[in-house]
């Protein structure tokens, strides 16, 4: 009689199939089969899943390329094995810069066998120069902060000599320049406010500022007026220096002879 024969299910790698033969006068023998399968050489991917951009996964395509969006600084990139027992080395999450990168995942199937997939991730350069607000250490902008201006002036104190402005930018990747460490000499100072984008592209603000200017002198045309009854004279006078803010000047008497109108002096009585 012969026991073990028949179908065997083989799940394992490899697996032991006893036959056993037994004859009439009850002598047993065994024979040991040793069956082993062959080992995958299934080195395909079944699809990239990539955090930035789109893919258009096909397994036999070996080449990719990725555009993403400025700004981005990593992608994620996973590359999905066809065969359990077949490895992946690449996966993970990359560094990007402004350019080209390129990105290998490395399929080995059970029997040893590669397959190469490339994935090209190119970024370009952002040319963004907004700028989310400004704000300077003395005085306030006038008009009032908006992106799409490009002009200000600011009034300051007589007293100040220096000031920054801060400037609070939009992207990251952007720079400024001219805005700190600036030195009012005179009552009028100009700068120029650079914003300069990751791609090289640039936008200037241009801020006046000014000094208050407070009366330091008047002038009187005249230090004596002869006026006749009746008559009337122009007091003439010069504000000094010229920028004053408030050049307003108030003309007053204490004599009941003449009286004062504006800038004018009205004899009264002899």
């Amino acid at each position: 009689t012969v026991i073990g024969t028949g179908k065997y299910e083989i799940k394992e790698k490899e697996k032991e199939i006893i036959i056993k033969v037994e004859s009439e006068n009850k002598v047993e023998r065994n024979y040991k089969i040793k069956i082993r399968k062959k080992k995958s050489d299934n080195n395909y991917l079944s699809n990239i899943i990539v955090s930035e951009g789109n893919i258009e996964f096909s397994r036999e395509k070996i080449e990719y390329e990725i555009k993403v969006n400025e700004g981005i600084e990593e992608i994620e990139i996973e590359g999905i094995k066809e065969e359990e027992d077949a490895s992946v080395i690449g996966n993970g999450r990359y560094k990007i810069e402004v350019g080209e990168k390129e990105i290998k995942l490395i399929v080995t199937s059970e029997n040893g066998s590669i397959r190469e997939y490339k994935i090209k991730v190119i970024r370009e350069a952002s040319s963004n120069t907004n700028i989310v607000r400004m704000t300077p250490s003395e005085g306030t902008l006038t008009p009032a902060f908006n992106n799409e201006e490009t002009e200000y002036e600011i009034m300051v104190g007589k007293e100040v000599n220096v000031m920054d402005i801060e400037v609070e930018l939009e992207s990251k990747d952007a720079s400024v320049q001219g805005n700190k460490n600036i030195i009012i000499e005179g009552r009028r100072k100009e700068v120029n406010i650079i914003v300069a984008a990751e791609d090289g592209s640039t936008r200037i603000v241009r801020v006046i500022i000014k000094k208050e200017s407070g009366v330091e002198e008047i002038r009187v045309e005249k230090e004596e007026i002869m006026i006749g009854l009746g008559e009337e004279k122009e007091i003439k006078v010069t504000v000094l220096p010229e920028e004053a803010e408030n050049k307003n000047v108030r003309y007053e008497t204490e004599e009941e002879i003449v009286r004062i109108e504006g800038n004018k002096i009205i004899g009264e009585k002899i």
